[in-house]
């Protein structure tokens, strides 16, 4: 409960319900309290059971081992030597007890890890995977389908990115934007001959090899509880300072990021919960350029940020996406005019292909967007 409130303190905040979140969590704080009760009366009965079961087990033994010695038929060493191996005996015997109890509860925590350590990867690694020297960065989808739980997302979507080109990909929501953009580094197992990179089946690719040369900024844009730093060089094996920055300067974060008060060493919140929204998503993409992909996938990662900013962000993406292949899913026209091709997707299918002039000159899906998007601006401005 804590850690829930913790990563979504802004929406607590944002609907006031911090007395219900209060309460929620005093009554978590009550019902654990009550169960730490209940285990202490549980230890507390049965260290009085056992203390009492020895005491008892002494007075039997004292007034048998008694009747005996006044009856002569043991000695009073023999009898003193008995009680004195048996107190010998009583504290080992404990431990035993306890040890089988410790080795109970660690059992049972031992399954409940095994469950996820052994759990078979979805995407499993071969021996025999494919791992090149050198990349180039072509991409091809090849009749490309997907369902999620029997309902259809993609339907035999063919899609050609030559390497060094960029490729804008837009549609209206739930049209399978976000599930494309996960099909080419495998974070969704597509099946055999649909997706290739340079020429080869990804399910032949090391998923190692594959994901290191692709760089993936999701939607949701998650940074580590760690320094800036370490955020950013985590697709690299150093944290080489020029390369970083020229990261941070691509994505055009590079002025907010140093202003922190320690810079890049700055340590961000949990989810990056310290940095706007707008910062998270532009950290992100200089993490993934940081990481100096062949392939670099956007999947919608501009939506918090204002048309000012977008724009130079694109400008500067721009330059630093020249000899990379590229993929950017996005709602926004603007962001669709730096691809040398625009795909706009409806119920799983690519409805229209071509330039964004071609595209806007058709008036077509793309140019009805542009509209739509227009006249929300000049709305915008007037209000």
């Amino acid at each position: 409960v804590a850690q829930e409130n913790f990563a979504g303190v802004r929406v607590v905040r944002s609907f006031a319900t911090e007395p219900r979140q209060v309460a929620r969590f005093d009554e978590a704080s009550e019902a654990y309290r009550d169960q730490q009760l209940r285990i202490g009366r549980l230890r507390g009965r049965n260290w009085t059971l056992l203390l009492s079961a020895k005491d008892l087990g002494m007075l039997i033994l004292l007034a048998a081992g008694g009747w005996r010695l006044m009856t002569g038929e043991v000695t009073i060493g023999q009898f003193t030597l008995f009680m004195l191996y048996l107190g010998l005996l009583f504290w080992p015997m404990v431990a035993l007890g306890w040890m089988v109890g410790m080795f109970q509860r660690g059992r049972a925590s031992m399954q409940r890890l095994n469950a996820i350590l052994d759990h078979p990867p979805a995407i499993p690694r071969r021996a025999d995977a494919f791992r090149p020297d050198a990349v180039r960065g072509d991409l091809e989808l090849r009749g490309l389908d997907f369902a999620y739980g029997g309902k259809e997302v993609l339907r035999g979507v063919d899609l050609k990115v030559p390497a060094g080109t960029i490729v804008g990909l837009t549609g209206p929501t739930g049209s399978g934007k976000s599930t494309l953009a996960q099909a080419p580094s495998r974070l969704i197992d597509v099946r055999p001959g649909q997706v290739f990179v340079d020429g080869v089946d990804v399910t032949e690719w090391d998923p190692t090899a594959l994901r290191r040369a692709i760089g993936f900024v999701p939607q949701e844009a998650f940074l580590f509880a760690d320094s800036l730093r370490a955020n950013l060089a985590l697709g690299r094996d150093d944290e080489d300072e020029a390369a970083l920055l020229d990261a941070v300067r691509s994505a055009h974060v590079e002025r907010e990021l140093l202003d922190l008060e320690h810079g890049l060493d700055a340590v961000v919140g949990e989810r990056g919960v310290t940095l706007s929204g707008g910062q998270r998503q532009r950290t992100t993409i200089a993490r993934a350029l940081a990481a100096d992909p062949r392939i670099l996938i956007l999947d919608d990662c501009l939506s918090a940020v204002d048309a000012d900013t977008e724009a130079a962000i694109l400008s500067d993406l721009a330059r630093a996406l020249r000899g990379r292949t590229a993929l950017i899913v996005s709602h926004r026209v603007a962001a669709l005019k730096i691809a040398d091709r625009v795909a706009v997707l409806d119920d799983g299918r690519v409805v229209e292909e071509g330039t964004p002039a071609e595209l806007l000159a058709r008036r077509g899906r793309l140019w009805r967007l542009e509209q739509r998007q227009k006249a929300e601006e000049e709305l915008g401005a007037l209000e």
